[in-house]
């Protein structure tokens, strides 16, 4: 901001007053991502997919939502939302609800049964993706839309990583996952469930028998106390009690 005199019939701070002294300021203008975009821990486009929003244009919206992410309805669910944190509107009342906006695309993106353009082009090359989590289907999705072959080998029963197996039905709802999941599936994953990349000698396997491996085995780190031996076998973390 420009350093003003303040006018005479100003008095009190910009915490009590919104638009006093200030409002005679000129702003500099800085090129640089939005706070809530730089603070989103998947690059997420938020500014451009709330205008849409706003436009109540939800199928754009939920375009935008899913170019870097394939699953806004279950991130408006279990996001921390960093980037409401650091929205500016904080500044002034309340930031926006970001999360729940995501959450409301993408539910609606459920609801009407939208679905991923598959790929204009197909390529030979063909992609293994050893684990079903978030990482691995994140990486499936992006790997399709390219054209890519992509086969998603799974050591449990079904796809979703922690998602399925470390976050309670409560949290999130079962048949959300399963329809995110799904409309990944549909763009023509081959998916091994049951099929553990365990050993070096399978690993090696997947390295002849594909053009590249995405290993997408985890990377789930639970908090532990620092006064517990969890060398004990009565005590567990939280992730394995999940």
């Amino acid at each position: 901001m420009n350093d003003l005199v303040p006018p005479i019939w100003t008095t009190g701070t910009t915490e009590v007053f919104k638009t006093g002294t200030w409002r005679a300021a000129l702003p500099q203008h800085i090129r640089a991502p939005s706070p809530c975009h730089a603070a989103c821990p998947v690059n997420g486009d938020i500014a451009e997919w709330i205008g849409r929003a706003r436009a109540r244009d939800f199928r754009g919206a939920w375009e935008i939502l899913t170019r870097h992410n394939p699953f806004p309805a279950i991130a408006g669910r279990i996001c921390h939302h960093p980037c409401e944190a650091a929205c500016n509107r904080g500044g002034y009342d309340d930031p926006l609800a970001i999360c729940k906006l995501e959450r409301f695309v993408g539910d609606m993106a459920i609801e009407r049964g939208w679905a991923f353009e598959p790929s204009a082009v197909e390529r030979a090359e063909r992609i293994a993706v050893v684990g079903g989590g978030p990482s691995g289907l994140s990486a499936a999705f992006q790997l399709r839309r390219h054209g890519y072959r992509v086969t998603v080998f799974e050591a449990r029963p079904e796809l979703g990583g922690l998602m399925r197996y470390g976050i309670p039905s409560y949290r999130l709802v079962r048949s959300v996952l399963d329809a995110e999941i799904g409309r990944i599936v549909a763009l023509g994953v081959d998916v091994r469930c049951g099929e553990p990349t365990a050993t070096h000698e399978e690993l090696e396997r997947l390295r002849r028998a594909f053009d590249a491996v995405y290993l997408a085995t985890g990377a789930q780190r639970p908090k532990r106390l620092p006064q517990l031996d969890y060398a004990q076998p009565w005590a567990i973390d939280g992730a394995e009690y999940l």
